[in-house]
């Protein structure tokens, strides 16, 4: 049978599961939000002038969002919703001791009933908290491991979708504007190659007046005011 020192260390060993497992939350959200950035930017510059590659890249991005979005349930899956068990207050336990010594003693009993009933106690109370806290991180570890799966399949599916609508507004045919001036009707272009703008006149030289230097004072020296 075993001692409630093991069953200790069992229930100390699932409480530090669980801080692990709320500290592994950092490297999905930081996944998520690189996601989430790169499907709002390939839905906001969808281009349809060349169909084919704007509903591609729109496609991509819809299966990357739902990847996205199965993740984020099972990662809320994971980190809400559970309710650990710890083992009774130090005073509770402590007053549960007394009092059974001084039972024990009041009906004639040796110290050594009271210290065995005492640890029987321990041995419980360790023995099913440390159960459900192991069974909480187990599910939890299963919840975190499957929405790291879909987080990894929207990145790759996200990351697609980017380079997709980068492709796509590289392909773009640079767009003409046509200004109308006094003179007439000018085209303008996209294209910065051609006609270049004047650049502003250099401004003309002036010979500056003597600037004012700093004076050094001593801490005794009061400062001038202005009459």
């Amino acid at each position: 049978m075993p001692g409630y020192s093991l069953l200790k260390d069992l229930y100390d060993a699932e409480w530090q599961r669980r801080d692990q497992l709320g500290a592994a939350l950092g490297i999905p959200l930081a996944v998520l939000t690189v996601v989430a950035s790169v499907i709002a930017f390939a839905v906001q510059r969808a281009d349809f002038r060349r169909p084919y590659v704007g509903l591609l890249a729109l496609l991509l991005a819809g299966v990357a969002a739902f990847c996205f979005a199965c993740a984020v349930r099972l990662l809320v899956r994971s980190f809400h919703g559970h309710l650990y068990r710890g083992i009774p207050y130090p005073a509770e336990i402590t007053k549960y001791e007394d009092e059974l010594y001084r039972r024990h003693r009041a009906a004639g009993n040796a110290d050594t009933l009271a210290e065995a009933d005492f640890h029987e106690l321990l041995r419980d109370r360790y023995a099913d908290a440390a159960d459900r806290n192991a069974r909480i991180n187990a599910l939890r570890g299963e919840l975190l491991f499957q929405a790291n799966g879909w987080m990894l399949w929207a990145f790759a599916i996200a990351i697609l979708a980017g380079l997709t609508t980068v492709i796509d507004i590289r392909l773009q045919p640079d767009t003409v504007y046509q200004v109308h001036l006094n003179g007439g009707t000018k085209s303008m272009s996209d294209d910065k190659s051609s006609n270049p703008p004047t650049p502003a006149p250099a401004p003309t030289p002036i010979q500056k007046p003597e600037a004012p230097v700093n004076h050094d004072l001593r801490t005794e020296t009061k400062v001038p005011m202005k009459k």
